[in-house]
């Protein structure tokens, strides 16, 4: 990541409101994925303008990571779901019910792998939703 790159998105962190607790980047390094309270918006690093705002979780988002090819952002929240989003368009791909509180989100591309706030792990597959079994 540039310099330049990197402080836009120092500048553009420490402009958004406390609520915000969670962030990603994108696999390519343009845009910034932020938590706002129960929002999510996608800045573009650069400019820092605020590209999409999505609005879907029902409590504080908790967690937040991109796909590797940075086509879906996952988000996690205290509301106890997981939620896929197209990252162009901020369209729902899928949402995943658990019975606690969301506190860690990665994706490989193929499984999302949630950590919950009872320390449990568990992957699901991205185009089905349903849970992996080990």
């Amino acid at each position: 990541m540039r310099y330049a790159t990197l402080a836009s998105l120092l500048i553009l962190l420490a402009f958004t409101p406390r609520a915000a607790a969670q962030f990603a980047v994108s696999p390519d390094g343009k845009r910034a994925a932020v938590g706002v309270g129960n929002a999510i918006k996608i800045d573009d690093i650069a400019s820092m303008k605020e590209l999409i705002r999505i609005q879907g979780h029902s409590q504080l988002v908790t967690a937040l990571a991109y796909t590797p090819d940075g086509r879906l952002l996952v988000s996690g929240s205290l509301d106890k779901t997981v939620k896929l989003w197209d990252a162009a368009t901020g369209r729902q791909i899928r949402a995943i019910q658990i019975d606690a509180a969301v506190m860690s989100v990665t994706s490989n591309g193929k499984t999302v792998t949630i950590v919950d706030d009872k320390k449990k792990t568990r992957e699901f597959e991205i185009d089905s939703g349903k849970e992996v079994k080990k």
